[in-house]
């Protein structure tokens, strides 16, 4: 979580040192062309989606670890990912929701909530890069009540 975190980071900072002569798209470009580069796509040649469940587990497996760790340390941080988990929810893929969000909080604090959903991309791009796509329909950043993961293989036509 801290590695999430650290790479939003990078793309807040991007903006706020710009003092406004970057726009959101502009900074969405970036982080866009950053994250296709070539060294990061060894990363699919690792991991692919597409060979089954076992693929996507690493990232679910931490995603609980984080999760009990945050239980285990409630109160003693000001803010933390809160996920939950349901295993039934769809067929295929794997699917946790996080419903707090550190640093959708920290742009809100710093008055640069309209750089929140630029970060939230980066999801997307982070999954491509092992052969699958991220499928949500609500994030924090946008004022829903979570942020949704749902991560399928990048083959699968018809995901469930």
């Amino acid at each position: 979580m801290l590695a999430t975190f650290c790479e939003s980071m990078v793309f807040v900072a991007l903006w706020m040192g710009a003092e406004g002569s970057v726009s959101v798209g502009g900074l969405r470009l970036v982080a866009s062309d950053v994250l296709g580069f070539v060294r990061l796509r060894f990363v699919g040649l690792v991991r692919n989606a597409n060979r089954g469940t076992h693929a996507l587990d690493f990232r679910l497996d931490a995603m609980r670890a984080a999760e009990a760790w945050v239980q285990r340390h409630e109160g003693e941080f000001e803010s933390a990912w809160r996920a939950t988990f349901d295993d039934a929810r769809h067929e295929g893929g794997v699917f946790f929701e996080y419903t707090r969000c550190p640093i959708a909080e920290y742009c809100r604090e710093l008055g640069i909530s309209q750089v929140t959903p630029v970060v939230c991309d980066l999801d997307h791009h982070m999954v491509r890069l092992v052969h699958a796509r991220l499928i949500r329909e609500r994030t924090l950043a946008e004022g829903g009540d979570g942020c949704e993961y749902w991560i399928v293989g990048d083959e699968v036509v018809d995901p469930r």
